[in-house]
């Protein structure tokens, strides 16, 4: 049994508009458009004239044969290579049907119906954007009836008008299904400003709400539209609003019973709710994320097992922000594993999330302090990217430059200060190109890159160079924030701090106080706004100007800026344990320094002993990560020790903290030389109550028997 409808039609110009129209407000959304007619010279002249009308889109026309037996995913993203980083991406799939002769103009149907429907979810999660499909009235019956699943995704069905002379015959429906033709409602096109965006979106979500008795398709329109308003709001700096529109899109799946959109959803709401500082509500959405998603693959694992590996991205990425080291290396060695396989599966498809999640794991192991092993899984990923960019410039350059800057973090966590500034010169070089093709896109990008090379020559004593670089990543994010304060001054101020440690090392200490001042108040503004996002930067920003004020004298200001750290940083340990009592420690102890520049020793002490009790605890849980910071306490704990006369307990507390340097320096050599040395002339000037130079000369005419007594005497027990 079959029903007919009389199906609308659209002349081509009209066609076109309507068109662009959905491109424009459907641009980063799975969004296929389907479109019905028979002659190939008005399709070229529709798809012209709609690339016309959208400057700042590419359409990527594919031919449906043209893909031949390649996996289609592959396929696909080798074709949407193509598209230029500050272009927005859609695809124009055409010639799904074949000619049933050469040359003749009728069409039969193709594989394509099936691959699509059984290839839907992964194709939606892998392009996320507006699809173009044109079809004749047979190949549109036949996706219809073969592809039910990639059908129901369509957003809107446009017949063409072709002229009076050609009249398709109204569409019979099998199984009694009716066609549901989705009248499109004028909307007005956003004018690239991030208000107009947000504002035609919320138009656009009032029409979906207001639609009664809506059909699934609306449904998933106006979950879609959710999802892309707060990814805007997420994008412009208003968290809040952000975070309110991704519960409002979660609520809608869990009402119309929407699963394959609700843990998409979840995984946005937990990047948002992370963003306000709100983390353990983050885990708890990625949490649902990942159950859901492992649901969905367990019962099709073609479809979800890729989107299920990057919610597990996401959830060690949220487990690492909660100090839940071990349980985020574990999330993100799953990622890697579905990931690896996925690639070794489908290369061409699955080698960027493969490289993606490489890069993941490497900081979740530097997190725990497994350098070596951090250093080796970048390099890997550095390779991946290296290749893939080969291939496609264009479309992986941007992460090959991402990559070389985590590849430089991790060879300074080994101390190999060389290829560290090695490597983030290749990123900046990088980045200088592709500014200098799209700056508007790439500028933040190339502000980050020298931030961190003007961090990688100060390291190795290039004064006027990192000057230099932080002086220019400074300037850019100036003009960012001076155009988009809201989503720029955080990194302004970051840079600021950056700017002024570069300024001190140059002896330029007033200009170093005054980069810091300006950073703190950027960052008393940003916590007024959000406080649980940017308190812990306003911590760290204190504990950087109390340093500023002691390099001029300024010790009473130097210690009022060190108690505020201190104070804040303990509120945010008692409410946060595990991320938190690491920055504690580190301010107790500047407040410790501060406190004895004043002659106020009996005060220090006690703050330097409260800081070793932290670094203590936290290195007997995750070693690796914590003993340098442990050695550290314990060296400046001695120097407290004499000033109080407690000479004895002075020695122990320096030769643990020499100790602990030995054993750091065997395992990373370049990274804790110097440490050691200082360490040790600690331990040796107070041992033999010589001056520290003394020390120095002493250990240099005969290291082993120093070494050697530093290993195996008993210092006695430091407090």
């Amino acid at each position: 049994m079959s029903e007919e409808q009389e199906l609308p039609r659209l002349p081509p110009a009209r066609l076109a508009a309507k068109l662009a129209d959905c491109i424009e407000v459907y641009a980063g959304l799975f969004a296929p458009l389907l479109v019905v007619g028979w002659d190939t010279s008005i399709r070229d002249r529709v798809l012209d004239d709609v690339a016309a009308r959208l400057p700042t889109v590419h359409i990527v026309r594919v031919a449906y044969p043209s893909l031949g037996d390649a996996p289609l995913v592959a396929a696909l993203a080798e074709r949407m290579a193509d598209v230029p980083p500050d272009r927005q991406p859609a695809l124009a799939l055409l010639d799904a049907e074949a000619p049933l002769i050469p040359g003749d103009t009728r069409r039969t149907p193709t594989d394509a119906a099936a691959r699509l429907n059984s290839l839907r979810d992964s194709l939606a999660q892998r392009f996320p954007f507006p699809w173009i499909i044109w079809l004749t009235n047979e190949g549109f019956k036949d996706l219809a009836s073969r592809a039910p699943d990639f059908f129901d995704f369509r957003r809107h069905v446009f017949w063409v008008d072709e002229g009076e002379a050609i009249r398709s015959p109204a569409m019979p429906w099998a199984d009694g299904q009716r066609m549901e033709i989705e009248a499109w409602r004028p909307a007005s096109t956003p004018n690239g400003q991030a208000a107009g965006h947000i504002a035609e979106l919320g138009r656009l979500v009032e029409e979906l709400e207001g639609i009664p008795n809506p059909t699934p398709a609306r449904t998933q329109a106006q979950i879609g539209t959710l999802a892309r308003l707060a990814e805007a709001y997420l994008e412009a700096g208003n968290l809040p609003q952000a975070a309110a529109t991704a519960v409002r899109g979660v609520s809608v799946a869990r009402q119309y019973g929407q699963e394959l959109f609700l843990p998409g959803m979840q995984d946005l709401m937990a990047r948002i709710l992370a963003r306000l500082g709100r983390r353990e509500e983050a885990l708890t959405a990625s949490r649902e994320a990942v159950e859901l998603y492992q649901s969905l693959a367990h019962t099709n694992p073609d479809a979800f097992r890729p989107i299920l590996a990057g919610s597990l991205n996401n959830l060690a990425i949220s487990l690492a922000g909660l100090g839940r080291r071990e349980e985020a290396l574990t999330a993100a060695k799953d990622a890697l594993e579905l990931f690896r396989t996925l690639a070794q599966a489908h290369p061409e498809a699955f080698r960027p999330d493969l490289a993606m999640s490489l890069n993941n794991l490497a900081n979740r192991l530097a997190d725990l302090g497994k350098y070596e092993e951090a250093l080796a899984t970048t390099q890997e990923a550095l390779e991946l990217y290296q290749n893939l960019s080969q291939v496609h410039p264009k479309t992986f350059r941007p992460d090959l430059a991402t990559s070389l800057n985590n590849l430089a973090s991790r060879f300074a966590d080994l101390g190999m200060r060389e290829a560290a500034l090695s490597a983030v010169q290749k990123a900046v070089t990088i980045r200088r190109e592709l500014v200098q093709a799209h700056p508007a896109a790439f500028r933040p990008n190339l502000a980050m890159s020298l931030n961190n090379l003007a961090n990688s020559l100060a390291d190795l004593g290039k004064r006027e160079e990192a000057l230099s670089a932080a002086q220019e990543a400074v300037e850019l994010y100036r003009s960012l924030a001076q155009a988009q304060p809201e989503i720029f001054r955080p990194n302004l101020a970051s840079s600021l701090n950056t700017l002024a440690n570069r300024l001190s090392e140059r002896g330029n200490r007033k200009e170093a106080l005054t980069a810091a001042q300006e950073a703190l108040a950027l960052y008393r503004i940003l916590v007024q706004v959000h406080p649980d996002e940017f308190l812990p930067d306003l911590a760290m920003t204190l504990s950087n100007l109390t340093l500023k004020f002691a390099d001029l004298g300024k010790h009473d200001e130097a210690l009022a800026a060190a108690q505020e750290a201190v104070t804040i940083r303990r509120a945010l340990a008692q409410a946060h344990p595990e991320i938190f009592r690491s920055n504690l420690a580190n301010s107790l102890n500047n407040l410790a320094i501060n406190l004895a520049d004043l002659g106020k020793h009996d005060e220090a002490f006690v703050a330097a002993l409260e800081a070793t009790e932290l670094y203590r605890a936290l290195a007997q849980t995750h070693p690796e990560a914590f003993r340098p910071n442990l050695a550290i306490i314990l060296n400046n704990l001695a120097l407290m020790l004499t000033d109080l006369g407690r000479h004895k307990e002075a020695i122990a507390a320096a030769q643990e903290a020499a100790r602990l340097y030995y054993g750091l320096k065997q395992q990373i050599p370049k990274a804790f030389e110097d440490n050691f040395m200082t360490a040790m002339s600690t331990w040796l000037s107070l041992r033999h109550d010589v001056s520290r130079e003394e020390a120095a000369t002493l250990f240099q005419e005969n290291p082993e028997t120093h070494i050697h007594a530093l290993l195996e005497e008993q210092g006695g027990e430091s407090q």
